[in-house]
């Protein structure tokens, strides 16, 4: 929700309250979103012609809206987002439910489940593992059940399928010690909560055994089923990673990751006009947070930077922490604190200001590597570590108040007939409004 002032028209308003009216059928509810407004897409030509080699690694921490579409093949209904998750081992995650990259349901009047979003991996050459190798190559990826979405119910599932050399999906057996799952099934009693509460990422790995696998276009596919009729049974899948060489212990990751979105800079709203906010600086100074992981099996150093940035004319103020601080083996979700809002940054004189804000986690993360021999390791400069040790946001103090980032992720209504939803927007100075 925005509001928008203009400063040529009478100061008339102390604040405003905007009534929106809703034809729905008593109480607020809320549904995740995907972005309608533009097209899904990650800005990136697909142009592979040929089978990509391993390992294959993607956290979806460089993609925008859609899944990478030089690692996958198909998924463009598949919504890349990170607000969705709660606590994901990296920043952004992919989100399955039963609605298209546009928002729209699969099949509107279905009362029953069915396939609904889906995740191809381009073809992935294997045929060139020995058969002795072959038990070592494994699949491990994180996964959450509903997040900040709608709950999966019990006949709902995300599945995982390997592609053979007969060009057939195969179903593959998460839980091969446990004879009553097969693939994730939804319902409470699946529901893994953390220690505040809250729903939790889990990793499984799965070795990819079968010699009908090892040829030059083996794929991965999940495919989620769920009501097909709205954004429902979300299921969020994150760090999804494919390779040789590994153990079905091999959970560890020499990944330290920053993950969530940074806490509102101007809370709590995420935007506000210049004006308004010149008004009353001293309001909008609690520091900006967010969140830090280490997936490594060892402890690792916790050092980080952020900076608030005016890009209009560049002043610039920065804080961070030293290596004292340290983070322990496996540990999630250490809360990073940065800086507040600072009057220092903008110009009086100016009608408007962008202001950068950039967390940096000084992980001396690198490129993927595996260790062969006691002689040397094996580099793999296509899989960046680096890309999700940053996160970086914009804010416009421009004409306009707003309390999200532009990125529709909820839907929200009233199932009353008459009834009535209005956002409360409290300024700082008499203002004006325009429609």
């Amino acid at each position: 929700m925005i509001f928008k002032n203009t400063k040529m028209m009478p100061y008339i308003l102390v604040w405003l309250t905007f009534i929106l009216q809703f034809s729905l059928y008593a109480q607020i509810q809320l549904r995740p979103l995907k972005n309608i407004n533009e097209q899904s897409s990650n800005g990136r030509t697909n142009l592979v012609l040929h089978s990509l080699n391993l390992p294959f690694w993607d956290d979806f921490s460089l993609s925008q809206n859609a899944p990478d579409s030089l690692l996958w093949e198909s998924g463009s209904n598949v919504f890349v987002n990170n607000n969705i998750g709660i606590h994901p081992p990296s920043q952004y995650v992919a989100t399955f439910d039963g609605t298209n990259r546009n928002g729209n349901p699969y099949a509107l009047n279905n009362l029953f489940n069915g396939a609904g979003d889906s995740l191809i991996t381009h073809p992935i050459d294997l045929s060139q593992i020995a058969p002795s190798k072959r038990s070592k190559v494994l699949l491990s990826f994180y996964w959450q059940l509903l997040g900040r979405g709608e709950i999966p119910e019990l006949e709902d599932s995300l599945t995982v399928m390997f592609w053979s050399i007969d060009s057939t999906w195969i179903l593959q057996d998460l839980y091969p010690e446990d004879e009553t799952l097969f693939s994730l099934v939804g319902g409470l009693d699946q529901l893994n909560l953390d220690e505040d509460s809250l729903p939790s990422f889990e990793q499984i790995i799965i070795p990819v055994l079968g010699s009908e696998f090892y040829h030059p276009s083996f794929k991965v596919k999940f495919q989620s089923f769920s009501s097909l009729n709205g954004i429902y049974d979300t299921w969020n899948l994150d760090y999804i990673y494919l390779n040789e060489n590994r153990d079905l212990d091999d959970f560890s990751h020499q990944d330290r990751t920053l993950s969530a979105a940074p806490s509102l800079l101007f809370s709590p709203y995420y935007e506000i006009p210049l004006t308004q906010y010149l008004a009353a600086p001293i309001k909008y100074i609690a520091t900006q947070h967010t969140l830090a992981n280490n997936l490594y099996g060892l402890p690792s150093p916790l050092e980080y930077v952020h900076s608030l940035t005016n890009q209009t004319n560049g002043n610039t103020i920065t804080t961070g922490s030293v290596a004292l601080f340290r983070l322990s083996a496996y540990e999630t979700g250490r809360k990073v604190e940065g800086l507040g809002m600072e009057v220092s940054l903008v110009n009086i004189e100016n009608d408007s200001a962008v202001i950068e804000s950039t967390f940096t986690y000084n992980t001396g993360d690198k490129f993927l590597y595996e260790q062969i021999t006691r002689e040397g390791d094996t580099l793999f400069s296509h899989i960046n570590l680096r890309a999700n040790d940053t996160l970086r946001q914009y804010y416009q103090l421009n004409d306009h108040f707003a309390y999200d980032d532009g990125t529709a992720d909820f839907a929200a209504g009233i199932n009353f007939m008459t009834g009535e939803l209005a956002v409360r927007f409290v300024i700082n100075k008499p203002d004006t409004l325009t429609g």
